[in-house]
């Protein structure tokens, strides 16, 4: 039985990692993750330690240190020929280490780190694992119909069917899957489909995580935009409009650089800048 104290742990837990997400993606940049935790853990390493304790190539590491070089999270010295995270890093690095020490099973994952019991890349699977659940929440709670077929989900996860069933079935007890049936044209027959919908617990942690807040307080543009874009995930429609905002105000400027007789198309720059401005009210980060 889940407690009160166990969703409030849930919700603090998904909260910092949203926040550390903001800055290293740790679905998409699964490398820069494995680097980071590395370079926390052990303090410091050279180019040849990191490669052969993350088990990548050395190119892929310099593309993964370049990156978070530019994110200001790793220092390089050119002395000893190391790398080592900056005080943003260690920042970072702790709101990690709040993340993962909630709970004793955590804290003995940690310790064992700590140890070199296990690889770091263990751990990072455990983060994705936690990130994904966040997406996951927030497309099943703000879904018009309260559910999501299994190959939907696999595709905003951007992960193959049964990969992603595997991690849905880790997510008890906040969420479930049905079965419904549905009929199929081509084959000209009803076949049973895989279906994921929040439990009362699932949907009692969604509504107190922020992002549900933000959804709450711009539910009229927030349901306008899903259903223009199909997509019921917060981040990609906030981040899909502010891309498409940003090149067309882009492309204005260049037209009034180029004829200044175009000064009507002022107004709608400042309109678009407005739009971004609301819209960036929707992102969670």
């Amino acid at each position: 039985m889940i407690g009160r104290n166990d969703i409030i742990e849930t919700i603090d837990r998904l909260e910092k990692l949203r926040v550390f997400d903001s800055m290293i993606d740790i679905a998409r940049a699964g490398i820069q993750l494995r680097v980071f935790l590395y370079l926390g853990y052990n303090g410091e390493g050279a180019l040849d330690e990191l490669s052969k304790g993350i088990g990548e190539r050395k190119k892929a590491i310099c593309d993964a240190l370049r990156k978070l070089q530019l994110k200001n999270l790793v220092v390089y010295d050119s002395g000893k020929r190391i790398y080592r995270l900056s005080d943003l890093g260690q920042e970072y690095f702790a709101l990690l280490e709040d993340i993962v020490t909630n709970s004793s099973k955590d804290k003995d994952l940690v310790n064992d780190i700590v140890k070199n019991h296990i690889n770091v890349n263990d751990f990072a699977r455990q983060l994705i694992s936690m990130r994904y659940l966040y997406e996951v929440l927030m497309v099943l709670g703000s879904s018009p119909r309260g559910e999501y077929p299994l190959a939907r989900l696999a595709k905003i996860m951007q992960l193959s069917n049964q990969r992603a069933q595997t991690y849905l079935e880790t997510y008890a007890p906040l969420i479930v899957a049905v079965k419904r049936p549905k009929y199929e044209k081509i084959s000209n027959r009803i076949c049973m489909v895989t279906y994921y919908r929040l439990t009362p617990l699932g949907l009692k942690v969604y509504r107190q995580l922020p992002s549900y807040l933000l959804i709450k307080q711009n539910r009229k543009l927030y349901t306008m935009l899903s259903r223009m874009l199909r997509n019921p995930h917060l981040m990609i429609i906030s981040k899909r409009v502010l891309l498409l905002n940003s090149t067309i105000n882009v492309m204005l400027v260049i037209l009034l650089l180029l004829n200044s007789s175009l000064w009507y198309l002022i107004p709608i720059c400042i309109f678009l800048c407005i739009l971004n401005t609301f819209l960036m009210r929707l992102l969670p980060y």
